[in-house]
């Protein structure tokens, strides 16, 4: 599993205008499919040039000028809340979009749901501290669906530059949401497949659960690196015995090259 992807190398001001073209186009109906297209542009941006600071921006600024004008143009039977329980202030806390979060939160139909509850009963502030767009892997280690797992690796690069869900919580809270996490931690507990009883044991007890779950997010990425590359070793064994004598490495060239490879990595060699 690769957990950085590499971005493709664009004349930044082409991909810039490229994207703000496409977006302008579009014209949504609601406040959900605003963050929905976000989500969506973010995902075909990762897939083609694979974003970078400006283009982020970019997308940023136009979904945002597209909220303002849904905003502006609200209609009382504008749905506030999907089929999942949640309000659009759910769904931009909990993708991390805190520019969209912005503006809901300063707008009269949204103020008053900053601490509403989904149906599996998660505020806006909880699904913020789940942060699963960045934290997924600490939640299901071992997670091989392509139709889940692409977009977090391809979007993946988006929050580890931008780091928006610490901005998230900083807004949600001076709005005066509810910083309880024990519903959001009971949730990822039930929810999560992730075996490892520290880490579990460390979610159950933290008293800042998206911190340790972006440290068990991590531990977890370094863990799978360290089987890539142990894999790695295995097969550079199996082919040098395979070679004949004559070309055939030494003990000590493949235990270098090995440590090379763990290192080049960011890895410790295991000890012998």
């Amino acid at each position: 599993m690769k957990f950085f992807i590499k971005r493709h190398i664009l004349i930044l001001l082409v991909a810039c205008c490229f994207t703000t073209q496409a977006v302008a186009q579009e014209r949504y109906a609601d406040v959900f499919e605003v963050v929905s297209a976000f989500r969506n542009d973010l995902y075909r941006m990762g897939e083609t040039t694979g974003g970078g600071e400006i283009e982020w921006q970019s997308l940023e600024i136009s979904a945002t000028a597209e909220l303002i004008s849904v905003l502006d143009n609200w209609q009382a039977e504008d749905p506030v809340v999907n089929e999942r329980g949640r309000t659009p202030l759910h769904e931009a806390a909990g993708h991390g979009f805190y520019f969209l979060l912005e503006q809901l939160i300063e707008h009269e139909n949204f103020r008053g749901l900053i601490n509403h509850k989904d149906e599996d009963g998660l505020t806006a502030f909880a699904l913020a501290h789940l942060a699963q767009s960045e934290t997924l892997i600490a939640c299901h280690p071992e997670l091989e669906n392509p139709f889940v797992l692409v977009p977090y690796l391809v979007k993946y690069p988006y929050y580890e530059f931008r780091r928006p869900y610490p901005r998230v919580h900083a807004l949600l809270i001076n709005a005066g949401a509810d910083t309880s996490l024990e519903t959001a931690k009971k949730f990822w507990l039930d929810a999560c497949s992730q075996p490892d009883s520290t880490i579990r044991k460390d979610v159950e007890n933290t008293d800042n659960l998206y911190s340790t779950l972006k440290a068990a997010s991590l531990f977890v990425q370094q863990r799978m690196k360290a089987d890539e590359v142990a894999e790695r070793a295995e097969r550079l064994r199996e082919i040098n015995q395979l070679m004949p004598a004559s070309k055939r490495r030494s003990a000590k060239e493949i235990r270098a090259l090995i440590d090379k490879m763990y290192r080049e990595e960011g890895l410790e060699p295991p000890s012998r």
